[in-house]
């Protein structure tokens, strides 16, 4: 279900207009998440810009490859759990948590490095807790998907304290946490959104809406 009161943006969107004219997924990932102003910095295009140069020269891939998605590219999440819900700007009472800011990098090539510096790790290698097995599990969740999280691995390696380090610095420019996560392929990439995507179409068309 969807409750109409905490998703305004949503129902107010292009975006919801584009799934009621029937409008499929593929149509609007390239519509409002490949090709659309971000909704959190559609007043500051210089600051979306000065991040994703950041992001590509760190990672030497091209700007291109660096996508905003979630909530802060659409106004609203399209994670179910979260009952797409809107951006939320400042922490509340109702919302002890602000929004992040979710990038997403397409790159077979940073893919690759990230897998080869952890594929030798084992879970049964290390002495590890339940919130740590957790974590592994998630994490090879999201693998699977071809979708790397780094800062979701629970193990310490290289890239991930420098995935850390780098990120969390950008935190300050939004005033947010900043996350991000590498796809293989465009493949990958429509895969996870199209599950999502396809998912709210049907709850929209069927009108299920409080």
């Amino acid at each position: 279900m969807i409750n109409i009161n905490n998703c305004k943006n949503l129902v107010n969107s292009d975006f919801y207009s584009d799934i009621l004219a029937l409008k499929d997924s593929d149509f609007l990932i390239e519509k409002h998440i490949l090709h659309n102003l971000p909704f959190y910095f559609k007043n500051d295009m210089d600051l979306f810009f000065d991040i994703k140069k950041r992001i590509s020269q760190k990672y030497n891939i091209s700007i291109t490859n660096i996508y905003l998605v979630g909530s802060g590219q659409l106004g609203f999440s399209l994670n179910p759990k979260n009952h797409y819900r809107d951006f939320i700007y400042f922490e509340s009472e109702k919302h002890p948590k602000p929004s992040d800011l979710d990038f997403a990098i397409i790159s077979e090539k940073l893919f690759g490095q990230i897998w080869d510096e952890i594929c030798g790790f084992r879970l049964g290698d290390f002495p590890y807790n339940d919130k740590d097995k957790r974590l592994y599990f998630d994490f090879e969740n999201y693998l699977f998907k071809g979708w790397l999280r780094p800062d979701m691995f629970p193990f310490d390696f290289p890239k991930k304290k420098d995935w850390f380090e780098f990120f969390n610095s950008l935190n300050s420019l939004v005033n947010r946490k900043v996350t991000c996560g590498v796809f293989r392929n465009e493949i990958s990439f429509l895969k996870q959104y199209k599950r999502s995507i396809n998912e709210l179409i049907k709850l929209i068309q069927t009108e299920k809406l409080l």
